[in-house]
């Protein structure tokens, strides 16, 4: 199954305390879409960009990834989580 989800992410952002700088963490509510993918595979990888497909729902997604992926070439009955909606390609 795929749907829009709401997340709420952590990231580090500059702070002021009078006129001194210091790191601290924020929040925000993010939006991604999710699939309980039955297998995704990837398919190229060049650095630390890569190529996916994968099956949810009887039906074929492509998407695009960034990142270093150092682990299997196939994944079976994953759920993954991505900014935006993959493009569907077909049936399986």
């Amino acid at each position: 199954m795929c749907q829009w989800n709401t997340f709420v992410e952590s990231y580090w952002d500059i702070c002021w305390w009078g006129w001194f700088p210091y790191p601290c963490k924020k929040y925000r509510q993010v939006q991604k879409f999710c699939c309980q993918f039955k297998w995704a595979m990837r398919i190229s990888s060049w650095w630390f960009y890569s190529h996916w497909i994968g099956c949810a729902n009887g039906k074929l997604y492509h998407w695009t990834q960034f990142g270093l992926f150092l682990g299997a070439l196939t994944y079976h009955d994953i759920n993954h989580c991505m900014d935006k909606e993959p493009k569907q390609i077909g049936a399986c």
